[in-house]
């Protein structure tokens, strides 16, 4: 499926979503905000100093907007450049990817002995052994300090029950 647009609909659509009432209000605490002017400057009575504000605001939202167009245009171009060296050589990686596949079968299926990936194995198993033995330790201590707490909260003075009784309504109640 091809999209053939106009570099004037381009324009035209870029124009109207700037222009939209999500972005456009946006924009002039933006550039304040890049150019470090406050509104009241950009607002004042006096001319030279106004144009110069509003001359620097321009500048500094000038640079963001090439510096931001550089940075996406030098990944696009990256992107582009790394997918067609992709497809010059996809014959080539569609055959390598064929062989990982197959070998990582064989190694599943354990006809294929890699040692150095089964000693790496044996070694993450040691540590998955220790983080079990680490949890379980640190879960019997919690389970120790947990009981020691209540134990002492309820035999102390902080939980109280008490007995009295409370009239609702003229009926006799235990609270």
């Amino acid at each position: 499926m091809s999209l053939d647009i106009s570099f004037g609909a381009a324009i035209l659509a870029g124009v109207l979503s700037f222009l939209s009432p999500c972005v456009l209000p946006l924009v002039p605490p933006y550039l304040c905000y890049i150019s470090g002017v406050s509104l009241e400057d950009l607002t004042t009575q006096e001319a030279p100093v106004a144009l110069r504000h509003k001359a620097y605001v321009m500048l500094t939202g000038l640079l963001f907007v090439l510096g931001f167009t550089t940075v996406f245009v030098l990944l696009g171009a990256t992107a582009s450049a790394a997918g067609q060296l992709l497809r010059d050589y996809l014959p080539e990686l569609t055959k390598l990817a064929g062989v990982f596949i197959v070998s990582k079968q064989l190694f599943y299926q354990r006809r294929l002995v890699i040692e150095h990936i089964q000693q790496e194995a044996k070694h993450t198993q040691r540590v998955a052994n220790s983080i079990n033995c680490m949890k379980i330790s640190a879960t019997k201590q919690y389970e120790t300090t947990y009981r020691s707490i209540l134990q002492r909260i309820v035999a102390g003075p902080l939980v109280h029950a008490d007995e009295t009784k409370v009239m609702i309504k003229g009926e006799a109640t235990a609270s």
